[in-house]
Order: structure tokens, then sequence, then C-alpha cells
């Protein structure tokens, strides 16, 4: 039926999954780098500190 997490899902192992078309993120560097390394587009939603300023940049 369904799936319960106890903790966070293994994002690299996420993102390089075939299935992946795209990745929300918040703009952290971390995630921005692991998703360009696996070629999947992103979607930015900055929420705070340095994210606004990653999520411009990142669109240039």
């Amino acid at each position: 039926v369904g799936l319960v997490v106890p903790s966070w899902a293994p994002q690299i192992q996420v993102l390089s999954h075939g299935s992946i078309g795209g990745f929300l993120t918040h703009g952290r560097l971390n995630s921005i780098l692991e998703s360009i390394m696996h070629g999947v587009p992103m979607i930015a939603w900055p929420l705070f500190a340095e994210q606004r300023v990653n999520s411009v940049l990142l669109a240039d």
C-alpha cells in the first residue's frame, strides 16, 4: 500500500534513477551540484539565506 521512509531519501540515488525527469530544489549548493552532475533539470524554489542568489545564478 504505502511506504514509510523513516529518514532522508538517498538523494544521489534518486537523482541518478532513469525515471527522474526533474528536481524541485530549495537552491542549496549541494543539491544544485548533485542535480547538474546527474543531468537532471531543476526548478528552484528558494526559501532563505543564499538560496535566492544560487537560484538566480543557476538561471543565468
